[in-house]
């Protein structure tokens, strides 16, 4: 027999069992503690491996973790999620797929990268109706590369949805990433080709929200599918400037939204509205709900 003293919680207690039963019982408690903080460093949004990986070490180095038992590591903080860094299958399975589809509130290291941008001053939007969204996407050439982008919470579960389908259907993206990085600029964002959603912004000569303000409204490979409007004066506008070769519609180009296009169907599928569809104006890249 020998006296085994567990620390459980706050509580000291000593146990006396058989030998043989020790590394049993030792194990089950270290599997509840491992448990316990795995929790607490998520809630606390504290960083798993300056908690929980040293105590497995101690684990490991005193017999009482056997290797093969280590639980597998996921991919929590959203300051290790990079847009647009390429990521191997074997990092996304180390992950888990379904921790690289998921929206969360706005964590706090995001809402800093946003404020005075995308998210200014006198902003009429609440944080709290906001969701940051973190995805996989394809590239052109079918690398799978790490996304994000901010959205209304009411759509989330949509976009979600559409991101993971295209993604498991190799549909290409080129990139998704804040338009934060851009200076909240959404000529610079679409010139890059870069799909994005929240942005706030008035429209024009009113106080009437954008539904990119709102976050209901997604860009999608906006150069290869760009704003037009024909004015009464024959004046054209063009958005992003440099995308008028892709107002032409019959032309055949990479990333072309049509109505036989996978994005199109999965998004209208859900409800949204594509702005290719309307007649005074046409927004070859947008989907809003």
């Amino acid at each position: 027999m020998v006296t085994l003293q567990i620390l459980v919680l706050s509580f000291m207690v000593r146990v006396r069992v058989p030998q043989q039963e020790t590394k049993l019982l030792a194990e089950a408690v270290w599997f509840f503690w491992f448990n316990h903080l795995a929790m607490m460093s998520m809630k606390h949004n504290h960083g798993f491996s300056f908690v929980l990986l040293p105590l497995m070490a101690l684990a490991l180095l005193a017999g009482v973790l056997p290797v093969g038992a280590m639980p597998p590591v996921r991919l929590q903080k959203t300051s290790a999620w990079h847009a647009g860094a390429v990521v191997s299958a074997q990092e996304v399975a180390s992950m888990g797929l379904d921790q690289c589809f998921r929206s969360d509130p706005i964590p706090d290291n995001v809402f800093a990268r946003m404020r005075g941008k995308s998210y200014p001053m006198g902003c009429r939007v609440s944080r709290a109706s906001l969701r940051y969204v973190r995805l996989l996407h394809r590239d052109e050439d079918g690398k799978t590369r790490m996304g994000e982008l901010v959205c209304n919470k009411q759509i989330a579960a949509d976009v979600l949805r559409v991101f993971r389908q295209l993604y498991d259907e190799g549909y290409p993206i080129h990139s998704v990433r804040l338009i934060d990085d851009f200076g909240a600029d959404d000529e610079r964002s679409m010139r890059a080709n870069n799909t994005s959603c929240f942005c706030y912004r008035e429209v024009k000569g009113s106080r009437k929200l954008s539904a990119h303000a709102l976050g209901m409204a997604v860009d999608l490979n906006p150069l290869y599918n760009p704003y037009y409007r024909k004015h009464r004066n024959g004046k054209v506008t063009v958005q992003p400037a440099n995308a008028l070769k892709y107002c032409d519609r019959n032309a055949r180009f990479p990333y072309k939204i049509t109505r036989s296009d996978r994005a199109y169907r999965l998004f209208v599928s859900l409800g949204f509205q594509w702005g290719g569809a309307w007649r005074s104006v046409k927004d070859y890249q947008h989907f809003e709900k």
